[in-house]
């Protein structure tokens, strides 16, 4: 769907090229699940959509402990010291204050 959001030249040919492609694809997994089913590729066809549902509820789970630790105001810190420290950090997070008063 990034070709909607990207007004590139030959984006609508790039949109069809990739249709065509899913199409493709689709034919041909359920082609190969209809022929082999009876072989295990019903497993397959257990496994790999219960493996999404599981990875997708972790990724909601860590979007929403990120959401509970996000830090909405700024972090006060003391006068810093002669010393020098660094924190590395990705982004600013509540539990990362610790940090922040040891360094201050």
């Amino acid at each position: 769907m990034h070709w909607k959001h990207r007004a590139a030249k030959g984006a609508l040919q790039r949109m069809i090229i990739n249709g065509v492609g899913a199409v493709a694809t689709g034919i041909t997994l359920v082609v190969v699940l209809v022929a082999k089913f009876t072989e295990g590729a019903w497993i397959t066809a257990i496994l790999v959509p219960a493996l999404i549902i599981i990875m997708s509820a972790v990724k909601r789970h860590y979007d929403r402990v990120a959401r509970q630790i996000a830090v909405d105001c700024p972090i006060a810190g003391r006068k810093p010291h002669r010393g020098r420290c660094h924190l590395a950090a990705r982004s600013l997070v509540a539990h990362h204050r610790e940090g922040l008063r040891f360094c201050s």
